[in-house]
């Protein structure tokens, strides 16, 4: 019967998993010497009754639209600053231009 299957996959899946986990921790000794591996107490399982899970309606995600592409802002390359003597002269000029031209 369905629950007696269901119980003795489990207590397979558990021996299995037992025998794997010492199975690695005799591959752990031989690489890094012997050490004490805790031994992990597996309860019984109580035999859980055969479940029929409803049918989950599927839910169909709406299509998300595409994102706008963004438009690539262009910076200006700046000048670059004027150095050496008259440099702030050149820079204060510069500065003037630009104000009077915002003001026109």
């Amino acid at each position: 019967d369905a629950v007696d299957a269901a119980s003795s996959v489990a207590s397979d899946a558990v021996d299995a998993a037992s025998a794997a986990a010492s199975d690695a921790a005799a591959k752990l000794t031989e690489t890094f010497g012997s050490f004490e591996m805790p031994k992990i107490e597996m309860p019984e399982m109580p035999s859980a009754p055969e479940m029929s899970a409803p049918a989950m309606p599927k839910v169909e995600l709406p299509e998300m639209p595409a994102m706008p592409e963004m438009p690539k802002v262009e910076i200006p390359s700046l000048p670059a600053a004027p150095s050496g003597p008259g440099a702030a002269d050149q820079a204060a000029e510069a500065a003037a231009a630009a104000a009077s031209a915002a003001a026109a």
